[in-house]
């Protein structure tokens, strides 16, 4: 007991001092620094948490009904037995009231038995001086528990890079726009932070809430602890928080929901199966490696006939090849009413471009077999170490455009059933923004591989090309050897092609190449005097049905500013490294010119380009006889044709 006085001087100073500056706002820090030296920052958080709500509860007693028993003393806090006696008191106050259920369990109450007896001065002085003598001052208690739970989602944030920021929340809230009457679901909760905010949003827009049910589920018990806390202390009093896995729980709740919200584990793998999962609709032999169909699956099934769900996920989801069918069958049961393309490096610790899928069982008669697309992948503003945000001025950009359904060049757009098929239920919004729109304005367009094959180069490795430059029987066409719309043969290096090297990537007369990686595209067509030539695996081969199309046509279309922005709009891959695909190309709108003038239109092409290069070389000419005249008046011909002898 001597040690225990001597620790509660000494932290009694310490704690007094911070407790009578703390204004019930952005002093929480302070607080948990007064255990951090003796257990770990969650612990510090979860007691201090548990000594802040306990003495909350009996403030706000009257108001809000609590069942509690008689409060703990100050001379039951000086003795040897506080924690157990603590510990009795906040189990019986979880068990009499349902919304408190396990609350102090979550939080770690049990832990206080950990805590050495020298360091109980600690937590008993937080829990002596931190008191609401009455309501007022309960509900101010509101605003710094915010401040508390948001300081503790940002050591979460640095840890684990889970939380969602708070642009992502505000645009979530604004998305999902709940009706009255309604019930709304949280399945991934985390620290409850989009049910915080959806119910501000409704107390602005209804000014009650209590026409609202809210339901959160999470499987970790901290995290279901401070939704707990933040739907309380905000007022909500019609709410569910359930401890459990949705995909191992599947009947957690026997109720299906109007509006869900959920934000998925980014790119996880590790998760198991359950047989339930596979009864809904997914093939059973199928290797659903990743768990965001699943989740989707879910969502789809524990909303009721009319329901609307808005999730937050990686964009992988999107383009996985391996998910293809399983984006098929949600396309085909017009089960999306939205997909939006965000920035990426909106999470901390992690630069993966998120996006936002809208479900939706009551879409618009205008959005039957429609999906809006939205690519807000631009819509950043640049924060410290590499991390980005949305302004509120493109949060609400967003908004207009879903609530809209306009269609806004390089922003959004509604794209048809049968586009998204054809295009194998590829659901990234740049694989239509910009074509789509783009195509509408071409006039009886068709695809180039309607009247073209399209194939691409053999890769190479450096010691192969080595090896096969002793017998050589091929031109090899690279990257570097196209210049100016030219292939330049004499800068290619030569080599012996194997077999089926011939069949696969040599070029003939009239073919044109494309490059399929690097930031500028590069376009060339292949002349009549040509050697054997193969190309390599950074260039497509486009061979034109020369009785349909005509390749002289398709040159110039490719090169014209048009064009030059559509094969920039089918480009994939990252910021640094660009890639054209032959089937995306295959996929690349054309004018359609009737049969008869193309091939007068392919000889106009080759007149105007003998003109232009008779002009240039005309231009040229005359412009070195000046240069020489200019050369001789200030007497250094004779010396500029010694140096060009050389």
């Amino acid at each position: 007991m001597i040690r225990y006085v001597y620790y509660r001087k000494y932290f009694y100073s310490k704690s007094k001092k911070v407790i009578k500056n703390m204004r019930l706002k952005n002093k929480s820090n302070e607080v948990i620094n007064l255990f951090i030296n003796q257990v770990d920052r969650n612990k510090a958080e979860n007691l201090t948490l548990c000594s802040l709500t306990y003495n909350w509860l009996y403030a706000t007693k009257e108001l809000y009904k609590w069942e509690l028993p008689d409060k703990i003393t100050d001379d039951m806090m000086r003795c040897d037995r506080f924690p157990e006696k603590f510990i009795e008191s906040t189990t019986y106050i979880q068990e009499r009231n349902e919304k408190l259920k396990d609350i102090f369990t979550y939080l770690g109450v049990n832990d206080l038995k950990q805590v050495h007896l020298d360091h109980w001065g600690i937590f008993i002085d937080i829990f002596h001086n931190i008191k609401f003598s009455n309501e007022l001052e309960a509900k101010e208690l509101q605003r710094f528990f915010d401040e508390f739970i948001y300081n503790i989602e940002n050591t979460i944030e640095k840890n684990e890079g889970s939380i969602a920021p708070v642009s992502i929340r505000k645009l979530v809230t604004k998305l999902l726009n709940p009706k009255e009457d309604s019930i709304i679901a949280d399945i991934t909760c985390g620290t409850g932070s989009f049910i915080a905010d959806i119910n501000e949003f409704i107390k602005d827009k209804y000014n009650d809430n209590k026409k609202f049910q809210y339901y959160a589920q999470d499987i970790n018990s901290r995290m279901l602890a401070l939704t707990k806390l933040r739907c309380i202390f905000n007022g909500i009093t019609n709410f569910t928080v359930k401890k459990g896995d949705v995909l191992q729980d599947e009947d957690l709740y026997y109720k299906k929901f109007n509006y869900i919200v959920a934000e998925y584990p980014f790119n996880l793998t590790d998760w198991n199966k359950p047989q339930y999962v596979y009864k809904n609709f997914i093939p059973q032999t199928t290797n659903l490696r990743y768990i965001d169909w699943a989740l989707n699956q879910y969502v789809i099934n524990k909303l009721d006939d009319r329901g609307k769900a808005v999730v937050v996920l990686s964009k992988g989801c999107l383009i996985r090849s391996q998910e293809a069918f399983m984006r098929k069958y949600f396309v085909e049961k017009n089960l999306i009413e939205s997909i939006i393309l965000l920035p990426a490096s909106l999470y901390f610790g992690t630069s993966i471009p998120v996006a936002i899928i809208i479900f939706n069982k009551n879409k618009p008669d205008y959005m039957n077999e429609k999906i809006q697309f939205i690519d807000a992948s631009n819509c950043f503003i640049k924060l410290e170490k590499n991390k980005r945000d949305i302004k509120d001025d493109d949060i609400k950009r967003i908004v207009d455009a879903y609530t809209s359904k306009e269609n806004y060049e390089d922003f959004s757009i509604l794209v048809d059933k049968e586009s998204i098929k054809d295009n194998k239920y590829n659901l990234n919004s740049t694989e239509y923004i910009g074509t789509s729109l783009l195509k509408e304005k071409i006039k009886n367009s068709i695809l180039l591989g309607e009247v073209a094959e399209v194939k691409k180069g053999v890769a190479i490795s450096k010691k192969e090309i080595a090896d096969l430059k002793t017998w050589p029987t091929h031109y090899y066409i690279n990257l570097k050897d196209i210049e100016d719309g030219e292939i330049k043969y004499e800068n290619a290096e030569r080599i012996e092609a194997k077999k089926d090297w011939e069949t696969k990537a040599a070029i003939e007369p009239m073919d044109i190449l494309v490059s399929s990686r690097g930031h500028s595209i590069k376009i060339a067509m292949v002349g009549s005097q040509v050697g054997k030539a193969i190309v390599s695996d950074n260039l497509l081969i486009i061979r034109i049905k020369q009785d349909i199309y005509d390749s002289r046509i398709l040159k110039k279309y490719l090169e014209s500013p048009l064009g030059k922005e559509l094969l920039e709009s089918i480009q994939t891959g990252s910021a640094t490294v660009k890639i054209i695909t032959a089937k995306n190309l295959e996929r690349l709108p054309l004018p359609k010119i009737q049969q008869e003038y193309i091939k007068k239109l392919g000889e106009v092409i080759d007149y105007t380009e003998k003109k232009y290069k008779e002009a240039i070389e005309q231009a040229r000419h005359i412009y070195d006889l000046e240069t020489n005249e200019i050369y001789e008046k200030i007497n250094i011909i004779d010396i500029i044709s010694d140096i060009n002898k050389k």
